[in-house]
């Protein structure tokens, strides 16, 4: 339901999956990555070290699954700088919309709205996979085209190499 909302609403995000996950969702995988999606990869290691020789293996799956590469990561604080020293670009959201337990899409829509403000035109939200995610994001991205008298949200592709420079608001998942 997520990529048929952000497809429908020609919107981009990049998704975070572990090695094992790209095992077992390759299908999903070649359709993230067909529907023009970025791909990204979990540091789920307990170590910087050890979540380094896991993303070697997601890329490895990656090459062979979708034919593509991942350089971006969702990382633990802990082992950003550890990654970035390996030229990983680590994602660095400005606002949490991981929805909270028993809290309502419209609820939630407002908690996110309220954490982009009007602060700033850059902005990277977290998402999960959840279904309670599935059922605000199109309320929220309907919420985002529509800011009134300020300038809209436009949902873009977070490519790595604009993680910390983007201009617009995007999606992981």
């Amino acid at each position: 339901r997520i990529l048929n909302t952000l497809d429908r609403n020609d919107s981009r995000g990049i998704f975070f999956f572990s090695s094992e996950q790209l095992v077992a969702q390759d299908s999903l995988v070649r359709r993230v990555v067909g529907s023009g999606h970025g791909i990204g990869l979990l540091a789920d290691g307990g170590t910087a070290e050890e979540s380094l020789r896991r993303m070697e293996k997601g890329n490895e799956l990656l090459s062979h699954i979708a034919r593509t590469a991942a350089t971006g990561t969702l990382a633990p604080q802990e082992q950003r700088e550890a990654l970035e020293a390996e030229n990983w670009a680590c994602w660095r959201e400005t606002v949490n919309g991981i929805p909270r337990t028993n809290e309502r899409a419209a609820a939630a829509v407002q908690r996110i709205l309220r954490g982009i403000g009007t602060r700033s035109r850059t902005v990277r939200v977290t998402l999960d996979d959840s279904t309670a995610t599935a059922n605000l994001l199109p309320g929220l991205l309907d919420s985002l085209s529509q800011q009134g008298n300020q300038e809209a949200f436009r949902v873009i592709l977070p490519v790595e190499t604009i993680f910390r420079e983007s201009q617009f608001w995007s999606l992981p998942f």
